[in-house]
Order: C-alpha cells, then sequence, then structure tokens
C-alpha cells in the first residue's frame, strides 16, 4: 500500500491507524449522518492483482476525525466529495478552529444503486 496523498497535520501514529489493514476501522456507510470534522486524511493506492496495463488500483480514502474515529472506503464519489471539500476549502478543512463540519450522505442512483458522498453541513 502506497499513500499518494496526506491532508492535514498527520502523525506517525495517525498515518499508521489510516493505513495499517490492522487498524480498527469504521466504513463510511457505518456512520451515515454522522456529523464530525476532519482532523487528518490520507489517499492510498493498492495493487491488488494483475501486472503491467491488467493490474487493477484499489484507491481507499481514510479520515480521522475531531473524536479520534478513524473511517476508510474505497467509494469513487466519496473521494470526489472529499477532493471537492479540499477545492473549496483547502487546508482550512483541518483546521479544528474554523469549524468546518462534513456530515456522511447515502443518495440512490437512477440505477437504484446506493453512493456515499460527504456534505458541508
Amino acid at each position: 500500500m502506497e499513500i499518494v496523498a496526506e491532508y492535514g497535520e498527520v502523525s506517525t501514529r495517525e498515518r499508521y491507524m489510516m493505513t495499517a489493514r490492522s487498524a480498527a476501522k469504521k466504513g463510511f456507510k457505518d456512520v451515515i449522518g454522522k456529523v464530525f470534522q476532519i482532523k487528518c486524511a490520507c489517499q492510498t493506492e493498492d495493487i491488488i492483482n494483475g501486472e503491467g496495463d491488467e493490474k487493477k488500483i484499489k484507491k481507499i480514502l481514510s479520515m480521522i476525525t475531531n473524536d479520534g474515529e478513524v473511517l476508510a472506503g474505497d467509494s469513487g464519489t466519496t473521494r470526489e466529495s472529499f477532493e471537492d471539500l479540499i477545492a473549496t476549502f483547502g487546508d482550512e478543512l483541518f483546521e479544528l478552529d474554523k469549524k468546518i463540519e462534513v456530515t456522511v450522505i447515502a443518495q440512490l442512483s437512477k440505477a437504484g444503486r446506493t453512493f456515499i458522498t460527504l456534505q458541508l453541513v
């Protein structure tokens, strides 16, 4: 697993909590409706099989909330909504004194599939 991006001030312990397979994490779908601030985050990539042009890469977004909970998931829509927040707020998103809160939202696609996004509160 390779860290491809870090956001906010990430300590060694936090980096471990967000990337170690054995670390306790909750999926974003497990905290739908939760309101929180993001202390720090990272994006990782992991080759899951194949080689060269045939390899498949799994991209994972992990974050630590202001109350120390570690959230992680591989949803593309969750990553895109996080990147939209970064584009809007930049590093301010991780400054807890700014009180920028987000929530996890489940929405239904036209095809009837549930997808998870992060939205500003």
